[in-house]
């Protein structure tokens, strides 16, 4: 509805960069690690979510509010060394 703020709009008011991110942007990282200009680029992991992953994972479970339905029960997992 008209007024109604969008899951998106929502979820960028828990996002430490105060938006949610651009398509653009991925494309950049993802045409950077397919080119030569990232040879030197191993055993990276990249997180495209403006900060969203540091901060649930050192926050306390979510209390309802406005934003807390897009990520609630969400919680980043560690992975675990062979």
């Amino acid at each position: 509805m008209k007024g109604e703020p969008q899951p998106a709009d929502r979820l960028a008011d828990d996002i430490p960069l105060g938006r949610t991110g651009r398509p653009e942007e991925v494309a950049a990282t993802a045409v950077f690690l397919a080119s030569d200009r990232s040879s030197f680029t191993t055993g990276a992991e990249l997180c495209f979510d403006g900060g969203l992953v540091q901060v649930l994972s050192r926050s306390e479970p979510r209390k309802a509010g406005r934003g807390a339905a897009a990520h609630d029960g969400v919680r980043p997992t560690r992975r675990r060394s062979p």
